[in-house]
């Protein structure tokens, strides 16, 4: 089977998004011949796939990230690209070419529903003397995200929560559940680091927080919590690893709080060095509501590390009371009773975190993705057979 994968998030971008996409595509391209078209410079060839890189639009609010604007020459690019299914994960700039690119082959489209949009309005810079509130932006983002995801054949949402909130948005499309999954390999308690361990936290709890510095990721929460922690007399660690448009306001704001000796942003963790970050901890931590699943919080369970989450979108879909503690979201003394609650019994969380990762595996989901695209050419030949 030719696979086409249409995304604005791909490497060297490090998000969630990309993760699956490589762990997907690395599986799949054993079997089958995997082309990903995306935005930006980087390598011709990664997750065992060919790559067709475009140019992009940097946002202001947000340079790591690149948008895709169609033009004419995408189009010379594309002409003589051929496939049986596509897949897009992006609705905005590519996904609009991955619906033409479908519908001009006569072949079936599936999408997966990553990212609410309307959830990130607040990167769309102000054009001119346009002014918009962050409420009519949300309200068009919500409009055209069921527009787009009603022109698929098929829906994959990470999360029953996901799924639940297009069906209310109003997609009719059928919808599938599908974890991202998780390299249970990659990521194990195995990968532990003593002597990372010691350099990053001396005494007490070593507290991991691993991802984009956004505004939607609520790390602000995080330090809050942080501080109230310090006020109990806790003794811990807290490692922000990542980087994003909001770090230097963090920093700027552990800093008046006076959390230098028990915050640590660590900046950008190379792939190679996430999985003894992640073994090396003790809790895994984040306030983020805006999640449609949380790879993050799969990689720390595998990694034998018990997580903390708000009680949000996906995260209780994942962090069960077992195996992680979840706290009232944007509520940072619950999350520090939270944090607390874990360190008390953490053996037992960890064991638990590391046996409920195995329902998530790489493996399963790479092969309930096969079955879908395989189903899904049946379905669009034998539907184009009876017209």
């Amino acid at each position: 089977m030719k696979i086409a994968i249409f995304t604005e998030s791909f490497l060297p971008q490090v998000n969630g998004v990309v993760t699956s996409i490589c762990n997907s595509s690395e599986l799949l391209s054993k079997r089958h011949d995997i082309e990903i078209f995306t935005v930006g410079s980087g390598p011709g060839r990664a997750a065992g796939c060919k790559v067709n890189r475009f140019r992009g639009l940097k946002l202001p609010t947000y340079p790591e990230y690149r948008f895709f604007v169609p033009g004419k020459s995408v189009w010379s690019r594309l002409a003589g690209k051929r496939a049986d299914i596509v897949h897009v994960r992006s609705s905005v700039g590519f996904g609009l070419v991955a619906l033409r690119f479908a519908r001009k082959r006569g072949i079936p489209i599936i999408g997966t529903f990553d990212t609410p949009i309307s959830d990130y309005v607040h990167y769309i810079p102000v054009l001119g003397k346009i002014r918009l509130t962050k409420s009519m932006l949300s309200d068009v983002a919500l409009k055209y995200t069921t527009w787009f995801y009603n022109r698929c054949d098929v829906v994959i949402a990470p999360s029953g929560v996901a799924g639940e909130w297009l069906r209310k948005a109003g997609c009719k499309s059928k919808i599938l559940p599908l974890s991202n999954g998780v390299d249970t390999r990659r990521f194990s308690p195995r990968k532990k680091d003593s002597k990372l361990k010691a350099r990053l936290c001396k005494d007490g709890l070593l507290l991991l927080h691993l991802g984009r510095i956004t505004k939607e990721k609520s790390v602000s929460v995080l330090l809050d919590a942080a501080a109230s922690l310090k006020d109990r007399g806790t003794k811990f660690k807290l490692v922000i690893c990542g980087k994003g448009p909001a770090l230097r306001t963090m920093k700027s704001r552990a800093k008046r709080m006076g959390l230098e000796r028990h915050v640590k942003f660590a900046g950008f963790v190379s792939d190679s060095d996430l999985p003894k970050y992640y073994a090396s901890a003790d809790i895994f931590v984040t306030a983020s509501t805006v999640e449609t699943e949380g790879i993050v919080l799969l990689e720390a369970m595998a990694s034998g590390v018990p997580a903390v989450g708000a009680d949000s979108g996906a995260i209780p879909e994942i962090i069960d009371g077992s195996n992680g503690a979840l706290f009232k979201a944007g509520d940072p003394e619950s999350m520090a009773d939270a944090i607390l609650k874990i360190s008390g019994k953490r053996r037992e969380f960890a064991r638990n975190a590391l046996q409920s990762s195995k329902g998530f595996s790489l493996e399963k989901t790479a092969k309930r993705l096969e079955c879908i695209y395989e189903k899904a050419v049946r379905e669009h030949d034998k539907k184009g057979k009876k017209e």
